[in-house]
């Protein structure tokens, strides 16, 4: 917040406009990448056709399914940008919310080999369902008690599912996390042959 005010204050009005202008390009280079990233996300996470047929990247229809998932995240953007009284500083704490959700679950599947990969989506999940909404009420009513209880009930919520959850599990021999080796030596069972 303070370089467009040093900015606009202490350069000449040049300045100010190439200044302006560098912002622009790197918030188009942004918007362009999470473009990229909702179109590759749509056409092989939501067409599961696509890893079927043969890779050639001038097929049509996945193209005109990239289209549309790039089509989509654009109109939900607009969506969220044009929604009465929000401010920057809101989607910014969500943001941070939501980053923050995802937190402990990242660290524990680097460095814990046990760690249950269906927990792992309740640890990202449940905060976001549980104490974005607490949080995002202790914001808008300037509550700061409402918003800690909101933050720490993201991370502690990850946290606990994850670890408690993990602890109270058996490990599976399908669990994705695990190699065909874990599987043996987890699940005490052969891995299949086919």
């Amino acid at each position: 917040m303070i370089a467009p005010v040093t900015v606009t204050n202490l350069l000449p009005g040049a300045m100010a406009v190439i200044y302006t202008l560098m912002v622009l390009a790197a918030l188009c280079s942004t918007l362009d990448s999470v473009l990229c990233a909702a179109g590759a996300l749509v056409a092989v996470d939501v067409d599961q056709d696509t890893l079927e047929r043969e890779k050639d990247e001038h097929d049509r229809r996945k193209l005109r399914i990239i289209r549309i998932g790039m089509l989509v995240t654009a109109v939900l953007g607009l969506g969220i940008a044009f929604i009465p009284g929000l401010q920057i500083v809101h989607l910014f704490l969500f943001y941070g919310t939501w980053r923050a959700s995802t937190m402990i679950p990242t660290v524990l599947t680097l460095y814990w080999d046990r760690l249950n990969s269906r927990l792992v989506f309740v640890a990202i999940l449940g905060p976001l369902i549980f104490g974005a909404p607490v949080y995002a009420a202790g914001t808008i009513l300037k509550n700061p008690y409402l918003s800690v209880a909101g933050s720490l009930t993201v991370v502690l919520f990850g946290f606990l599912s994850c670890v408690i959850g993990t602890l109270l599990s058996k490990p599976r021999a399908d669990d994705p996390l695990l190699g065909p080796e874990e599987w043996c030596e987890r699940g005490r069972q052969q891995p299949r042959r086919r």
